[in-house]
């Protein structure tokens, strides 16, 4: 099969994983920075089987609609409150799945590379850490409660430093008790989880 992917691809971005997993698995995939130009991407699809992307910025939604080979959408992040007919160019796609259960859309879970499925013990270091972006009122309210309740003791990662694969492997090594919540839905499932 040959996949033309449009994402960001860095070191820890899920995408990268995906792609690596799919080349794996006998693949082709071509990368398109999802910063780059649509219209170039437009004229290229004519060399793949189908188009797989997750979030997309207003400026790919002609790219979609007029995209002649079928588009895949898989989206990590939970939309609380969505549905397909939001006017989103991800939500344009033949096809939708997410890994948090969204309206309308089918679950696929997300998985880590082979080698990111080691575990490490080391002296601990943090006695309390919760793994995690800070971006909402429960999350807030939950920080904050960790913060009084463990002073000094309490760390977070995921705002300003974010943490995953290996790297997460070695403090997880490191921690006595790892906090995480599946806000804003039930459900919820990152990549962080493994």
């Amino acid at each position: 099969m040959r996949i033309l992917y449009i994402a960001k691809f860095g070191k820890n971005n899920t995408e990268t994983h995906i792609a690596d997993e799919l080349v794996r698995q006998g693949c082709k995939v071509e990368r398109v920075v999802v910063d780059g130009d649509p219209f170039k991407a437009l004229q290229d699809t004519h060399e793949h089987d189908i188009v797989l992307f997750g979030k997309l910025p207003e400026t790919w939604r002609g790219f979609v609609k007029n995209c002649h080979i079928p588009t895949y959408c898989w989206i990590f992040d939970v939309y609380p409150f969505r549905t397909r007919t939001l006017k989103e160019a991800q939500f344009e796609a033949d096809y939708v799945v997410s890994t948090g259960g969204i309206d309308n859309t089918e679950v696929i879970r997300q998985a880590i590379p082979q080698d990111h499925k080691e575990m490490f013990e080391y002296e601990k270091k943090y006695d309390v850490l919760f793994i995690g972006s800070l971006y909402t009122g429960d999350r807030l309210r939950l920080d904050e409660y960790l913060l009084n309740q463990y002073e000094g003791k309490y760390y977070q990662f995921g705002d300003k430093l974010q943490i995953r694969g290996k790297d997460l492997n070695h403090v997880l090594g490191q921690t006595k008790i790892a906090v995480g919540d599946s806000y804003p839905k039930p459900g919820y499932w990152s990549n962080r989880v493994y």
